[in-house]
């Protein structure tokens, strides 16, 4: 059987979150737009942290740098227009979580973004990951069997 084709995608969002008077809020923001998101659709706890979204990516907060942030990785997928869907969803879950968080009565403004470059009073980077599995053959790569995961 011939190897498949494997990607997912990981998306970084930078979360800005202003009260009334136009202090940052981004640690409560934060708080809240993980305890709001899930109930936005059925979810399912992840083992360590974050959740799995209706449709299986996986939704944490990445505190792995100097500034915490959101991030969705997507199922894998065999094909490129599956991955493109899953994103677009992942987009739509963010804004829907945003818009609920703007309802809370501290918060006066809300603003996300997922490009690479936070320009905000804290400047930081954020960005996203693309991971794909090229079919090889078994000629081409050795007949190591632990190397080859399908």
């Amino acid at each position: 059987m011939p190897a498949r084709t494997v990607m997912g995608h990981e998306m970084e969002y930078a979360l800005v979150v202003l009260d009334r008077r136009g202090e940052r809020l981004d640690q409560h923001g934060l708080d809240l737009l993980e305890r709001l998101a899930p109930t936005l659709g059925p979810c399912l706890p992840w083992e360590d942290r974050g959740f799995a979204m209706p449709n299986g990516s996986r939704f944490y907060r990445d505190s792995g740098s100097n500034w915490a942030h959101l991030e969705i990785a997507t199922a894998e997928v065999t094909n490129p227009l599956e991955l493109v869907a899953y994103v677009e969803a992942a987009h739509h879950f963010i804004l829907r979580a945003a818009e609920a968080l703007r309802k809370d009565p501290l918060v006066s403004a809300v603003t996300v973004s997922c490009n690479t470059v936070d320009f905000s009073t804290r400047p930081g980077t954020c960005g996203s990951h693309e991971s794909y599995f090229i079919p090889v053959s078994r000629e081409a790569h050795g007949d190591r069997e632990e190397d080859l995961p399908f």
